[in-house]
This record gives structure tokens, C-alpha cells and sequence, in this order.
């Protein structure tokens, strides 16, 4: 609460809405690539070390072929999803905004 804040002498700042959208944007990208392709799975997998090939991760869903949903369409659901076009223009995004943000 500002007002205790301010009684208290305690400065609150708030950064730019911009600020960090693309970061975290990026981050839920960098999951989505991950999910998709089982890297979770992958993680204890040795590299590099004998027995070890290119074939280790192919397992997966490639992005053109995924179905991906965005809760939410605030500046990081709509940064996710250019981020998402940008790499797999096809892939199927559906999303959900809570009724009370829509514009009735």
C-alpha cells in the first residue's frame, strides 16, 4: 500500500510495463521449445561420452505441429505468441482471457 509507504518514508517505484515483457516472454518460449521437444526427459542424458549421437533428442513435437495455449493476452501473452509466430508461423495457439479483463 503506497499510502503506508509514504508514512513510513519507504520510496516505491514502479518500473515500465515494458520492462520486462520480452524477457519473460522469452523464457516461457525457451519452455515451450523445451517441453516440446521432452528435453525434461533429456536432462541426465551424458554429453558428450560414448554411445552418445545426435539422435538423443528427437523424440518430441515439432513446433508446426503443436498446439500451444496462452491464459491470459497482457502484454507477455501477446509478446509469447509474436514470439511463437516468428519461429512456427502455423502452430496452433489458442488462449483465454478472464471475462472481467475483456472489453464488453
Amino acid at each position: 500500500d503506497t499510502s503506508a509507504c509514504k508514512e513510513r518514508g519507504i520510496a516505491v517505484h514502479q518500473s515500465g510495463r515494458d520492462a520486462i515483457t520480452q524477457h519473460v516472454a522469452q523464457y516461457g518460449m525457451a519452455l515451450i521449445v523445451l517441453t516440446l521437444r521432452d528435453a525434461f526427459n533429456q536432462l541426465k542424458v551424458p554429453f558428450p561420452s560414448s554411445g552418445w549421437n545426435l539422435n538423443w533428442n528427437c523424440e518430441g513435437i515439432p513446433a508446426t505441429d503443436a498446439k500451444i495455449a496462452v491464459i491470459g493476452m497482457g502484454l507477455i501473452g501477446q509478446a509469447l505468441v509474436k514470439q511463437v509466430r516468428a519461429v512456427a508461423p502455423n502452430t496452433n495457439i489458442m488462449y483465454h482471457v478472464p471475462a472481467i479483463f475483456r472489453d464488453v
